[in-house]
């Protein structure tokens, strides 16, 4: 399925590997629908004590507030999204999608 969705986000601390929730009101989430500014939802953090998931599995990339948005990879080796609205401000609609690639910035 070929939605056209670039969906993304921000977070200013340290990401880790040890299963913690990192806290911060500082970080948001994103997205855009057929590139179209427009179409473009910010979600922002509402429970900052759970801005991102430091996640404790290679299976899982990224993940930000309580599963709201959140990158791994299936059993199967499918590359997958999910997205549930819990810690931030809705962005789209509730479920999951497979993607074909992720980028991670660092600014510095």
């Amino acid at each position: 399925m070929d939605s056209n969705e670039i969906l993304g986000g921000y977070n200013p601390i340290e990401w880790k590997f040890d299963g913690s929730y990192g806290e911060t009101n500082d970080s948001f989430i994103f997205s855009f629908h057929n590139g179209r500014v427009e179409n473009f939802k910010l979600g922002r953090v509402m429970n900052e004590d759970k801005a991102i998931f430091n996640g404790s599995s290679y299976e899982y990339g990224p993940s930000f507030g309580n599963s709201d948005l959140l990158l791994y990879q299936t059993f199967m080796s499918d590359l997958k999204i999910h997205y549930k609205k819990n810690s931030y401000g809705e962005i789209r609609r509730n479920g999951e999608m497979f993607y074909e690639d992720f980028e991670v910035f660092q600014i510095l």
